[in-house]
């Protein structure tokens, strides 16, 4: 049995920077949908943002799925 480490490196690398990008897309949508004044409310264009944003880190852990189950391919 022979390990090809480079490719087990690049595979880690690439789980690292995509898990590090779902949780940098996680902060920046609380950030969006958290209140920005004294009355509690928040701005609608950053509500906006901040649901597309949980929207976007839907459609990545949705390609990771497909990419994980064989039945879709």
């Amino acid at each position: 049995m022979n390990i090809d480490w480079w490719a087990l490196v690049q595979v880690s690398i690439v789980t690292i920077v995509g898990a590090m990008a779902i949780v940098s897309l996680m902060s920046l949508a609380n950030w969006f949908l958290a209140p920005q004044d004294e009355a509690g409310s928040t701005v609608s264009w950053r509500r906006v943002g901040g649901y597309a944003l949980i929207g976007l880190m839907g459609l990545i852990v949705a390609f990771g799925i497909y990419l994980l189950v064989p039945y879709f391919h």
